[in-house]
């Protein structure tokens, strides 16, 4: 059988591997080259000063080749969602790789030009949303003030109190809603992200439910897990999101603060090379034992999984990694 090549593009991608939905990228793209008959090219950002602009370097780890475009730093707003720079790269890559298929996953600071430059090209493309950011100018719904917005649909107006300046969030919102269409699918980790970009006038006919699935324990899970209960058999929670209120940290603070027992141990991930994440917060007035793992982020969230019960809002997956290429469009590829 023919090799599918299929182009991902995510903000992050491994050697820089990056938050929730990079490792769902990465998943993703393994799970396929194990299954056969995919190659899988990745390109994604960097951001470095010793590096011309929009240089693009080239890095391979596990078996896919990640083509990295610097991006200077101090960017404009509206280089976050459209950049000319980032765009023409993509172009020359599409038309070196010749894909079969674009998948774009998160593509804020990358922009939406991976959607235009596949549709000139005649590539089809997936697009996975894991956020809001295609109708959230905050990218999660969280108003300035900490609290969940709530808008169902979303109506720009409303955002007023939020966004930092109304006519470029209007400019910005209404052109990711001319890009969105581009994708042949728009695939949402719920049911409830689906409805509202819909109902919010995104892609309303091209959305289609893909869940987060968890990662199975690895061979030794168990005897791992049984070691580290006989040396310790207290229950041990993990927190993957950092101090933040867009990952729920100061309700989980609350919720252990609020515990009438002291049994237990908690590990929260450092997420920084440089101990920034959690410099500053204290422990010592919660009840309990608290710690914080460090190291690379995919061995952080392999040994928290494998260690702990861990906070994170992961739904188990009913359809297999490779659903979105076995869709009946997509035949013409095989």
């Amino acid at each position: 059988m023919t090799e599918r090549h299929i182009l991902l593009a995510n903000v992050f991608f491994a050697p820089f591997s990056y938050g929730g939905a990079t490792i769902v990228a990465e998943q993703v793209a393994q799970s396929l080259l194990r299954r056969g008959g995919y190659r899988i090219t990745a390109t994604s950002l960097c951001c470095r000063h010793d590096i011309a602009p929009y240089a693009v370097i080239k890095s391979e780890q596990q078996g896919i080749t990640n083509y990295i475009i610097n991006v200077p730093p101090g960017r404009e707003y509206d280089l976050l969602y459209e950049n000319p720079g980032v765009t023409r790269e993509l172009t020359n890559l599409i038309e070196a790789l010749k894909p079969d298929l674009v998948h774009a996953h998160c593509i804020q600071d990358m922009g939406t030009g991976i959607l235009e430059a596949a549709a000139e090209a005649g590539v089809p493309s997936i697009l996975s949303t894991h956020d809001f950011w295609w109708i959230c100018d905050r990218q999660f719904m969280i108003r300035v003030d900490n609290t969940f917005c709530g808008q169902n649909p979303i109506r720009l107006e409303t955002c007023r109190s939020c966004v930092e300046d109304f006519e470029k969030a209007k400019t910005r919102f209404d052109h990711l809603q001319s890009r969105g269409p581009l994708a042949e699918i728009i695939t949402y980790p719920s049911e409830y992200a689906r409805d509202l970009s819909a109902s919010s006038g995104f892609a309303p006919d091209k959305g289609v439910v893909w869940e987060n699935g968890v990662r199975q324990p690895a061979p030794d899970f168990f005897a791992r897990q049984a070691a580290r209960r006989a040396a310790d058999p207290r229950l041990t929670f993990g927190f993957v999101g950092g101090p933040s209120h867009m990952k729920g940290w100061p309700l989980i603070r609350r919720a252990f603060a609020g515990l009438n027992r002291d049994d237990f141990k908690v590990q929260v991930v450092e997420g920084s090379l440089d101990g920034a994440w959690w410099a500053g917060h204290r422990f010592d007035d919660l009840p309990g034992e608290w710690g914080s793992i460090h190291g690379s982020l995919r061995n952080r969230w392999t040994t928290t999984m494998r260690r702990s019960t861990s906070f994170c809002s992961c739904r188990n997956g009913k359809k297999p990694l490779a659903w979105l290429c076995e869709r009946p469009w997509l035949e013409g590829l095989r």
